[in-house]
């Protein structure tokens, strides 16, 4: 821990660093001005060569938890900052409309999670709240029933429409703002939590800090203030010199100008060596910081250079509903358009560059393979009985019944429904399903 005082901008900065056992470095800033009574608290992570190539969780400092339990954190306009999230009922409902709306301002993200169908939340809110103190709030709907009152507002349809689907509201409006859809597979809570956590800290990082609110910053001011103060010195003295060479006592104007040449070198000796001790640990700082960023590269290269396939696209916003779901999707849709314009002689470039990926991805055809075993279903029903119900359900559409019809969801999902026949009619019938299904969901 190094701890450094600027008295005369009456503020502090800390810089509190722990190195876990496997190769990460945690550093945590604090600068406090008590001329503004604001605290910037800087939490940064950085890697040795060494580290080992794990998944490191991600919370805000504790200290954040005992200024709110203290009370000594304002409001971020109307939304209090807090470790637990912010209840949404019948009460407070309006709120929603306002955040969607955009008509109340605010500092920090707002993470909007909802209930699912089933009425349950979709991952752990008091735990992402209580990572996310400080940095995020976190609303949680108390009751799937709850709904704003106003029909006009784009909130009602957003919640309606994606039930159990975690929506992330930023204050900078230039930035858009993000869903991530539920996910009702066992376990996917914890990914779902991860990513939310990741566009937060992302954002944030994002985000310009005033230097003065850092410790790199606050070293930098330490340093320019003692070099300004060093130089009025050496002004105050010259002055005092010329002073003395006036006065009519020649003797005494010597034995001033003695006098103030030893005083004079002494605080330049002095002010010169606090300066270079000053320097000296700014340039430290600099040289930590340059080593510890080395060190990430290197990291991440290792990291990087460890796997047998590189990665060719990143993933976007939408989350998997199932292991292996999106690259599988990206690849039959390389597939397809092989199979579509293969030229019978010569070669086409787009095709031999896809054909190359998909070879070098081993392309399994999951959801091909999902196709075709619900065709095979489908053939065989004449009525939707338990077991071919069951059967459905295991290709991950969920099925609920209304009416002479069964409404099919795909794992959860609302944005992809589609109805099933209680007495399917003929075989085109059949068939005609499953390409719908094909085309809307595999």
């Amino acid at each position: 821990m190094d701890i450094q005082e600027f008295r005369k901008r009456n503020t502090i900065a800390i810089r509190y660093e722990k190195i876990d056992d496997d190769g990460v470095y945690w550093d945590t800033d604090y600068i406090m001005k008590f001329d503004e009574m604001k605290m910037a608290i800087n939490l940064d992570r950085s890697y040795s060569a060494d580290a080992l190539n794990t998944n490191h969780q991600f919370t805000t400092p504790y200290y954040i938890m005992r200024l709110i339990d203290a009370g000594y954190l304002e409001d971020d306009h109307l939304l209090p900052i807090s470790a637990n999230p912010y209840d949404i009922d019948e009460n407070t409902i309006d709120l929603i409309d306002d955040v969607f709306d955009g008509k109340i301002n605010y500092w920090l993200p707002v993470v909007y999670v909802p209930k699912t169908n089933n009425n349950e939340y979709p991952v752990d809110v008091k735990k992402l709240a209580y990572v996310m103190k400080g940095a995020a709030h976190v609303f949680a709907q108390q009751d799937k029933n709850v709904r704003t009152n106003d029909n006009t507002s784009e909130a009602k349809s957003f919640i309606d429409e994606f039930n159990g689907s975690i929506d992330i509201f930023f204050p900078n409006h230039t930035c858009e703002n993000l869903l991530f859809p539920y996910d009702q597979e066992e376990g996917n809570d914890e990914e779902l939590t991860y990513n939310v956590i990741d566009k937060v800290v992302r954002y944030l990082n994002d985000q310009k800090i005033d230097p003065k609110y850092t410790y790199l910053g606050f070293l930098q001011g330490l340093t320019d203030d003692r070099r300004i103060s060093q130089k009025q010195k050496r002004m105050t003295a010259e002055e005092a010199r010329k002073q003395a060479e006036t006065e009519k006592n020649i003797a005494h104007s010597e034995k001033v100008k003695a006098v103030e040449d030893a005083e004079e070198f002494l605080a330049i000796s002095e002010s010169y060596n606090n300066d270079i001790e000053s320097k000296k640990k700014y340039i430290a700082e600099l040289e930590r910081n340059l080593k510890n960023k080395e060190s990430e590269i290197e990291y991440y290269r290792s990291a990087f250079n460890s796997q047998e396939e590189k990665p060719l696209l990143f993933y976007g916003k939408e989350n998997q509903l199932y292991e292996g779901e999106i690259k599988d999707l990206v690849l039959a849709t390389c597939q397809q358009y092989i199979e579509e314009n293969e030229p019978e002689t010569g070669n086409y470039r787009r095709v031999d560059v896809l054909k190359d990926i998909v070879e070098q991805n081993n392309y399994e055809g999951i959801g091909k393979k999902k196709v075709e075993e619900l065709s095979k279903i489908m053939k065989k029903i004449n009525n939707m009985t338990p077991q071919k119900k069951q059967a459905i359900e295991a290709l991950g559409i969920k099925l609920e019944k209304g009416g002479k019809h069964y409404k099919g969801t795909l794992y959860g999902d609302s944005r992809y429904t589609t109805t099933f026949s209680c007495t399917p009619s003929d075989n085109r019938g059949k068939l005609n399903k499953v390409s719908e299904v094909e085309k809307q969901m595999f």
